[in-house]
């Protein structure tokens, strides 16, 4: 292949590398006749792989050549070849059993050339694991000396020579070496291993050898690692000594047997690796090398730009057309570290196949996706192949893994999906003890010492990499000759106090024994109301068993084992990190004592240097049911929900408290009855919390909790005074509290009932004063007939010091949407039955009412219309003969601005406010329902009721509308039990005021609802003149003045799309 700039020659048909021509010189690649053990000599670039079959542990090492040859694309712009070879039976155990075809790709113009390949494995094939493939390159080392990975990991490198008898010294394992007598002497006493040069996935995406005369450079470019295994954070090989550059797309480096693809009983398997770039590049002679790594970094944003390449032939590979995206906003909730949200800043955030949460990181086949979110946690994922994922991330700050609780879909070119807000809850049980490290799921922050002077490689001395020099496991024997490690909280510096990594210590027979760490503590009291959680993230593992006991080193068996874990290797491979794991440990009460403690950590596995941990972060938190409140000069420890003080920590006192023996009499707080004059609780100082699960939403003042479905956006529960839900409990979630709607479409007469569920679930806005959440649902053609033809966003809004919430909603037809008749809209509340017996609606219109059950046959006779029954059994026997129909409970929309139930046992009531009618249809004396036996409470914002279908909107022929519905204020107030309900009444119609007198209100984040600044105000007054030839005026008293819609006079009460503004005039008119 020749494009003018770069000559390349393969074999044929194995599809190996023998020469690249570039820049005057013949041939980078290592020109010394070697043949291997088939017989092909001067093979310089070759795929090769590691594979076992299932019923062998040795891998057996394989390169990869090609049996048939063809050229698949050749023109002036474009030449694409392919080397295949189809296993065939008779290899079975000789050849790895997959289909592979190699491809390589030249263009014109470009200063280099790709390569790719596609691995397949059909259904009849056998069992294989696939350990470890890749592609390497061997270029010449008479000319290549100088490498570079990174911007401060570059350097002059020793010769393959170096590493051979003579000139070195073999170390504890055969990849790492002291160089004794290198071929340049300035090298001599440094340790050359090539996993010092290791990189994270996200890391490697350039990295080569430049050659001084002439000034060339050879550089791998890897524009995606979409087809790599193990996620972004995996460690893989780049290049070493030989010279060797390498591109590595799956092995078991840093993570063991985990990442090895296994295909089992004639799975069906293909996948594409690459296309990698193959860069080379010059300069002036003897030029600063640093010149050709500049360059081969702008390429690389070349490549990565053009990423997904629109050449290659393979239709497995897909191009932009076959890609979508993904994006949305990650936010954490620890509520023990901030009560608000905390933005997912620079999380990591990916899609991969689906699986369990973390799986990722150990996922070979498929293909992953991952970006970094912003600071504010938004993050777009690109380029995403077509198929089925799960969405996964981690934010460095925070254990454990995210991952999207429904499997995420691709479909094709322009495919953008929008999460919307993402919360994640990392695992959390009470308030935090004490911690160690920085959960970033690396060792790098604790202490890393200097190597043996004899072991160093000087390119990492002073370097922020300190951790990849050679025998650094050695020296925690030198640093603890005389015992292991012990670090007391708060006295301990885990930067200085901590060493990277628990190893083994070797005895002086020659073998190696398990080390046993302890944490030194103190707790002031012992909590007996749930167990301590003790969690221990480890960065890496290598054939080990953790043991964890707390006070008793002896005991049998331990408090808690990981069982053996780990084969990551990442010690002896100066990883820092390998896999992640996380262990939540359940530590009872009785294991703690109050005074000092002690936890030993115990590593049991001694069979070699190597086996140990790498810890990423270790958290002692109290139970959940403790508060503890810390500024660093006080700690606090209160027991909750009690808020008994059971600690008092200070300079010199560890418990100024110890003088009470009595835990719950530590500190012990009074509380009086609130007055009648205010009937609500006093607010807690934490403000409002937002707190998002799986399957559910809770907002939470201090007073009143709010439980919401997640997306639908149903009220599941309200939790006020004492009593866990007002909502009755027996019923399904969606028939407690939810917006609903009755519709039909234009050429039907019939109506549809439907509530209204949320697909999309989002925190519009949270902060410790404020908390909105949004329920959306956008309309579906396949839903045509079956969903009414609206977009909904259902909003519900808590205010901090507020006894009650908000909710209001946003109808929206657009204009390519079905025609539509809207016939009833409204939010229900469905109270508990065995709670709320009276009714309120007016102050001359509220009563004992009948139970539901009371309605069923034998308790009640038919009337004329199923709505009207006469109780002839009831439960209340005082209610017998009686009639109860909800619609002798109907208002005018201008009297019913506040109506609800009371509980008497506890006294409590639960409102429905409107503080304003703009939004309802009709206007001012159109009548609508309230409250009935339930019990249940309603806000009307359009029905037919007392009007007929002249007041139904009709939505036609593309025409565009929008509404906002509400808010409507739900109100909830207490009063001593048993206490007259006129007093939770009185109360109540106080708060409507307060209500009306704040509205509009200035809180919703919706900017179709209009604050005050968005709204004027028409004033006069009203005269009529009723006598024919008499221009005397009458004033207008009392008078009905309202602005709605234009029409006809008298239009406005079959008025409903619009918005409508009523007031009374004074006596003699004015408005």
């Amino acid at each position: 292949l020749d494009n003018g700039i770069v000559q390349v020659t393969l074999s044929k048909p194995q599809g190996s590398i023998t020469g690249v021509k570039y820049h005057g010189v013949d041939n980078v690649m290592e020109v010394i006749d070697k043949e291997d053990s088939r017989g092909y000599a001067n093979i310089y670039l070759y795929w090769d792989l590691v594979w076992n079959p299932s019923d062998r542990d040795s891998g057996i090492y394989q390169k990869v050549y090609g049996t048939e040859f063809e050229v698949l694309k050749g023109d002036a712009n474009h030449v694409e070849v392919s080397f295949r070879t189809q296993w065939d039976p008779s290899n079975r155990g000789k050849l790895v059993p997959l289909n592979i075809d190699k491809r390589f790709v030249m263009l014109q113009g470009s200063s280099g050339f790709y390569t790719y390949a596609i691995y397949e494995h059909l259904q009849g094939l056998p069992d294989v694991n696939l350990g470890e493939t890749r592609v390497v390159f061997k270029l010449r080392k008479d000319k290549f000396h100088y490498m570079a990975i990174a911007d401060n990991r570059q350097r002059i490198m020793p010769m393959p020579d170096d590493r051979g008898e003579g000139r070195s010294e073999k170390l504890g394992y055969p990849e790492a070496v002291r160089l004794t007598d290198p071929i340049n002497a300035t090298l001599r006493g440094e340790v050359d291993d090539k996993y010092q040069y290791s990189c994270d996935n996200k890391d490697s995406m350039v990295h080569g050898w430049i050659s001084s005369d002439p000034s060339v450079g050879f550089w791998v470019i890897t524009p995606s690692n979409e087809f790599k295994s193990g996620g972004p954070v995996k460690q893989d090989l780049t290049s070493h000594v030989g010279p060797t550059a390498l591109s590595m797309f799956v092995s078991s480096h840093y993570s063991g047997v985990d990442t090895v693809p296994k295909f089992r009983n004639g799975e069906y398997w293909k996948k594409v690796f690459g296309p990698v770039f193959i860069y080379l590049n010059s300069a002036p002679d003897k030029s600063d090398p640093k010149l050709l790594w500049e360059d081969a970094k702008k390429q690389m944003q070349v490549e990565v730009g053009k990423w997904p390449y629109e050449f290659p032939a393979s239709e497995d590979f897909h191009k932009s057309e076959k890609r979508g995206s993904v994006s949305g906003r990650l936010r954490v909730v620890d509520k023990y570290i901030n009560k608000e949200y905390i933005n997912g800043n620079s999380a990591f955030v990916g899609l991969a196949s689906p699986g369990e949460a973390g799986s990722w990181q150990r996922e070979s086949k498929g293909y992953q996706f991952w970006v970094r979110a912003d600071v504010d946690g938004n993050f777009v994922i690109k380029n995403v192949r077509t198929g089925v994922y799960n969405l996964y991330a981690w934010v460095p700050g925070f254990i454990g893994d995210y991952k999207s609780s429904v499997n995420i879909t691709v479909t094709s070119a322009g495919n953008h999906i929008n999460l919307g807000n993402l919360v994640y809850n990392p695992p959390r049980d009470g308030p935090t003890l004490w911690e160690i490290g920085i959960p970033d799921r690396s060792a790098a922050e604790f202490f890393v010492p200097d190597p043996d002077p004899k072991y160093t490689n000087r390119l990492y001395v002073h370097h922020p990499d300190r951790f990849r020099q050679y025998g650094l496991w050695e020296r925690y024997a030198d640093l603890y000759p005389a015992g292991d490690l012990n670090y007391t909280i708060g006295v301990s510096d885990y930067r200085k106090d901590w060493f990277y990594a628990q190893v083994t210590r070797k005895d002086g027979q020659g073998s190696y024994q398990a080390t046993t760490w302890q944490i030194r503590f103190r707790l002031d009291s012992v909590r007996r109301n749930g167990p301590y959680k003790l969690r221990v993230a480890l960065a890496a593992s290598h054939l080990s068993e953790l043991q964890v006991r707390f006070n008793n080193p002896r005991v049998q068996p331990a408090h808690f084992t990981t069982g053996l874990i780990g084969r990551d290797n990442s010690i002896a491979r100066h990883g820092i990190h390998g896999l992640y794991w996380l262990f939540s440990i359940d530590v009872e009460s009785s294991w703690l004592l109050k005074g000092d403690n002690i936890i030993f950590l115990t590593q049991t596995r001694g069979q070699s240097p190597f086996n140990g941990v790498m810890y990423d972060y270790i958290r002692m938190e109290a139970p959940a049911g403790t508060v503890v409140l810390d500024n660093g000069i006080v700690q606090l420890t209160l027991s909750k929900p009690e808020g008994s003080l059971t600690g008092v920590k200070d300079h010199g006192l560890d418990n100024i408290m110890e003088v009470m023996e009595k835990e719950d009499f530590r500190g012990a707080i009074l509380t009086s009855f609130a007055s009648s004059d205010d009937l609500r609780p006093a607010a807690t100082d934490g403000g409002v919390t937002v707190h998002v699960e799986r399957e559910y939403v809770v907002l939470d003042n201090g007073i009143v909790q709010l439980t919401l479905s997640n997306p639908g956006g149903f009220v599941t529960g309200v939790k006020y005074h004492g009593l866990d839900n007002v909502m009755e409990v027996n019923n399904r979630e969606d028939n407690r509290g939810y917006w609903d709607l009755v519709w039909n479409p234009s050429d039907r007469h019939s109506g549809i009932f439907q509530k209204i569920h949320g697909t999309e679930f989002d925190v519009v806005q949270q902060d410790a004063n404020q908390a909105e959440v949004s329920f959306r649902t956008h309309w579906d053609p396949s839903s045509r007939d079956e969903l009414v033809p609206l977009n909904i966003d259902k909003r519900f809004v808590m205010l901090r010091g507020s006894s009650g919430f908000y909710t209001y909603a946003i109808y929206e037809h657009l204009q390519d949407l079905p025609d539509c008749n809207l016939g009833e809209t409204r939010v229900a509340f469905k109270l508990r039955k065995d709670k709320f017996h009276y009714m309120a609606i007016a102050d001359n219109r509220q009563r004992i009412m009948p139970m539901p059950e009371d309605r069923q046959p034998g308790r009640s006779q038919k009337l004329d219309y199923p709505e009207a029954v006469r109780l002839t059994n009831p439960i209340n026997a005082a209610l017998r003969g009686e009639v109860d129909d909800k619609y002798q409970y109907s208002s005018e929309n201008k009297d019913s601005m506040v109506h609800g139930w009371i509980s008497s046992d506890p006294s409590v009531g639960f409102w429905v406010i409107t503080p304003s009618n703009e939004f309802k249809s009709g206007g001012p004396v159109k009548q609508e329902l309230t409250s009935h036996v339930g019990p249940t409470s309603l806000a009307i914002f359009v029905s037919s009721h007392y009007t007929g279908d002249d007041i139904v909107p009709r939505v036609r022929n593309g025409e565009y509308w929008k509404k906002v519905f509400g808010p409507v204020f739900i109100y909830l107030n207490s009063a001593w039990t048993k206490s007259d309900p006129k007093l939770l009444w009185e109360d109540a119609k106080k708060q409507a005021r307060v209500e009306e007198g704040s509205w509009p209100y200035k809180f919703p984040a919706s900017t179709d609802f209009q604050k005050s600044e968005q709204r004027g105000s028409v004033s006069g007054r009203l005269l009529v003149v009723d006598e024919p030839g008499n221009n005397d005026s009458v004033n207008g008293n009392a008078a009905f003045v309202g602005l709605a819609s234009p029409g006809e006079a008298g239009s406005w009460q079959r008025e409903s799309k619009g918005y409508q503004f009523w007031v009374r005039a004074d006596v003699e008119g004015n408005f």
